[in-house]
């Protein structure tokens, strides 16, 4: 555990950057994702029956939405900074 989280009181600078930058990453994913599937829906019409048709684009990783992926990534690195916290006080 010592060369995970370093010594006691003094953690692993690495580690800390590492959980960083997973919480950006999820910050960044949830507001893109956001952003990009916020865009307004294509109306086409088919020309043998004249009825129209919306299409809004999602953009999916397999069938979940891109910003609810962001949920487990911010979960993940919020666990680890307790364990890293939980390290600290030893």
């Amino acid at each position: 555990m010592q060369r995970l989280f370093g010594a006691p009181g003094q953690p692993n600078l690495a580690f800390l950057v590492a959980n960083t930058g997973l919480f950006a990453t999820a910050a960044v994913n949830w507001f893109v994702s956001k952003w990009m599937n916020t865009t307004l829906p294509r109306q086409l019409v088919d020309p043998a029956t004249g009825e129209r048709l919306g299409m809004t684009p999602t953009h999916k990783l397999f069938w979940i939405r891109m910003e609810y992926c962001s949920i487990p990534m911010a979960l993940l690195a919020f666990v680890v900074l307790l364990a890293l916290l939980g390290a600290l006080d030893d």
